[in-house]
């Protein structure tokens, strides 16, 4: 069987009793946020001067190792050999509609290929031979199948 609960009857809650509150005016409290008609417009400082930009990059040392000169003859001979075996290859491409997968291998052959070509300009021919062969391999995708 389900009861009620039992509610304590009403205290005595007159106010005859309470206490005097007495409420100070005091200052008003001024606005924190200051309102603007139009955002402030941010500070840009100006471009360096045209002189800057004409600076020319700073030399850094090259760091590779010291090759003899047979490795320096093997290197440029694969690294030419690389470089022509990526060009033909990439050759093969021309005219061809390639899918976005293909395009972009063909742009990382390219750029291998360049700079294997910056890296012989600095007679880092090491590099060269790396770059070289990484664009040779690369480009193999586009090679016919024997």
């Amino acid at each position: 069987m389900l009861r009620r609960p039992v509610v304590p009857p009403p205290e005595d809650a007159s106010l005859a009793n309470a206490p005097e509150l007495s409420i100070d005016e005091e200052a008003p409290i001024p606005r924190l946020i200051v309102f603007h008609g139009v955002p402030v417009k941010p500070k840009v400082t100006p471009p360096p001067a045209h002189e800057a930009a004409t600076e020319v990059k700073s030399v850094e040392p090259l760091m590779a190792p010291e090759l003899s000169d047979d490795q320096v003859t093997e290197a440029k001979s694969a690294t030419n050999e690389s470089m022509s075996e990526a060009e033909r290859n990439l050759n093969l491409t021309r005219g061809k509609s390639l899918n976005a997968a293909q395009q972009d291998v063909v742009s990382k052959v390219m750029g291998f290929l360049d700079s294997a070509r910056e890296a012989i300009k600095s007679n880092d021919w090491q590099r060269a031979r790396i770059l070289a062969k990484k664009a040779e391999v690369l480009s193999q995708e586009f090679a016919p199948n024997p």
